[in-house]
């Protein structure tokens, strides 16, 4: 599922007063630092003190000034125009994912009572071990900022568990947890997540582009539709250069099948030639053999 609105949602002014409440949790457990990696990709920070070259530590309360100071200045920048977000947190803002994060934290600690009654979370990860219908089911839950996904595995000679009955309970606990406000939960396609097309084979995954055709896309000058949409956005350009690559890393480091791999750098070459202005029946003739050289 993709939680909508949710960034228009967030109501920054409670940024830092959630984050007071995370600060105590790992304050009366004996932490009151954060170490980050200087380097950039050097890898995800770490809770506590990490005394390491290329590490910097920051106190709780110093990010706590920094989440006060970010919901008085969330500003947007346009060509030729600066101002506030009137409503949530901008998107594409590093401390707006930080700021999105927080939220889902705190809705998932007030389901959670909820949950007990019939699951049982195995620490320092995002499984679950859930009684259903006198069975039991093994639930991984994971998201990507707005995207969500649960995966269930269960016993398939049971009688009391099957597709619709995990569905079902899958979908009433994500809109039980993220549904708030403005906010809404949009089912997705069942293969796909984070703009991904994801199908398991006898031998094999493939992970390929869940995007329109990039021809047809530029050729009815489909905005919303382009398969390279961030490219189009008011990002910097190295943001979009990051992004495309960190797109096409993805999918060739989880594909392990040929055809997801080729597919990926066929349609962002072809993407790319289009938003460049090279005439559309040239692109649709020399892409795929261009990408397989």
């Amino acid at each position: 599922m993709d939680m909508v609105d949710c960034f228009h949602h967030l109501p920054c002014s409670e940024a830092p007063v959630i984050w007071d409440r995370v600060a105590a949790f790992w304050t009366a457990r004996h932490v009151s630092e954060i170490s980050v990696p200087l380097r950039k990709g050097g890898g995800a920070g770490k809770l506590g003190r990490y005394c390491e070259m290329g590490w910097q530590c920051f106190p709780l309360p110093r990010l706590l000034a920094r989440l006060a100071h970010f919901s008085l200045t969330n500003f947007v920048a346009l060509p030729g125009l600066l101002g506030p977000e009137l409503r949530g947190a901008p998107m594409g803002d590093a401390l707006s994912g930080a700021v999105l994060r927080l939220f889902k934290w705190e809705w998932d600690s007030s389901q959670r009572p909820m949950e007990y009654k019939d699951t049982v979370s195995m620490r320092s990860s995002c499984s679950k071990l859930v009684h259903l219908n006198g069975s039991n089911m093994l639930v991984l839950d994971v998201s990507f900022r707005d995207d969500l996904r649960t995966f269930c595995i269960w016993d398939g000679t049971s009688s009391g568990i099957d597709k619709r009955r995990a569905s079902q309970w899958a979908t009433a606990r994500l809109r039980a947890r993220y549904c708030s406000g403005t906010m809404a939960l949009e089912e997705t396609g069942f293969q796909t997540f984070i703009g991904f097309h994801i199908r398991f084979g006898v031998d094999s995954l493939l992970v390929a582009p869940a995007f329109p055709d990039p021809i047809g896309a530029s050729l009815y000058h489909t905005v919303d539709l382009r398969i390279l949409q961030p490219w189009s956005s008011w990002n910097p350009r190295s943001q979009k250069v990051a992004i495309i690559k960190g797109w096409l890393c993805r999918i060739f480091y989880l594909s392990s099948c040929s055809q997801g791999r080729s597919l990926a750098f066929e349609e962002a070459f072809a993407s790319l030639c289009c938003l460049a202005g090279f005439p559309r029946d040239f692109v649709a003739r020399v892409a795929r053999q261009w990408v397989i050289q």
